[in-house]
């Protein structure tokens, strides 16, 4: 058997995997090795099945023998953020996606179906490296975006960011047709998204909002109507 540790949402993972599953955690584990605190372990024994799913009670993990290593992310990523991220104390986590490049990162902030996943993925198609597809970590030690666990297998051959401070955020929404619009959108608004959508609310205090409202003036604040990720992208390309 194989032990693997993963570190997601301040719990600490421990894999037995049968020798077969071997190399299938490797995104979780490269995700993992950026963080260092947790709260609680939990023991889960990984075997080769007739199907992809997760026992999360009985702390075992059934994988088919033809699921790469995104898939095997995708699943253990769904649940371990379902079960774990609206109890974390160390990070706020919010809806939406993230790219980093140079150390820089890019926030897309939307609703269900604004084009979040295809927003990273097209950038990560162009030299963009990932960071989020579906929650979005910011420490609360020095709020910058940490890489969190996919949660589809969409990504494959991406290659994982590292730790970034922001420098730019986009409001986006998909809107089809042949015409974008991207326009400058006001702090409050971006400020309201963030406190609306946070799965853990409980880290909000006053140095916190404070920290965010800082942020929020020093990078710039985009909102999109758009047609395709390429808009977005050569938007970004012009004014960075």
């Amino acid at each position: 058997m194989k032990r693997i540790e993963i570190l997601a949402y301040e719990n600490l993972f421990k894999i037995k995997a049968e020798g077969s599953l071997e190399g299938k955690f490797r995104v979780l584990e490269e995700i993992s090795g950026f963080y260092s605190e947790f709260q609680k372990t939990w023991e889960i024994c990984a075997y080769e099945g007739n199907r992809n799913i997760f026992f999360p009670k009985r702390g075992m993990l059934e994988l088919r023998r033809d699921a790469d290593e995104w898939v095997v992310s995708a699943i253990l990523g769904r649940s371990i953020r379902n079960l774990f991220a609206p109890h974390v104390k160390n990070y706020l986590i919010l809806h939406g996606g993230a790219v980093e490049r140079e150390g820089k990162a890019v926030l897309f902030l939307g609703g269900h179906a604004s084009g979040k996943s295809t927003m990273v993925s097209g950038f990560c198609k162009n030299s963009w490296n990932y960071l989020s597809e579906d929650m979005i970590i910011i420490s609360l030690r020095d709020f910058k975006i940490y890489p969190s666990p996919p949660v589809s297998n969409k990504l494959r051959e991406f290659k994982v960011g590292r730790i970034s401070e922001i420098s730019a955020i986009y409001m986006i929404k998909f809107v089809g047709g042949d015409q974008t619009r991207i326009e400058n959108v006001e702090i409050y608004e971006v400020f309201l998204y963030i406190t609306q959508n946070s799965v853990n609310p409980q880290v909000f205090d006053a140095k916190v909002l404070s920290e965010i409202s800082r942020i929020l003036r020093t990078v710039p604040l985009y909102r999109t109507f758009h047609a395709s990720w390429e808009d977005v992208f050569n938007h970004l390309s012009k004014t960075s």
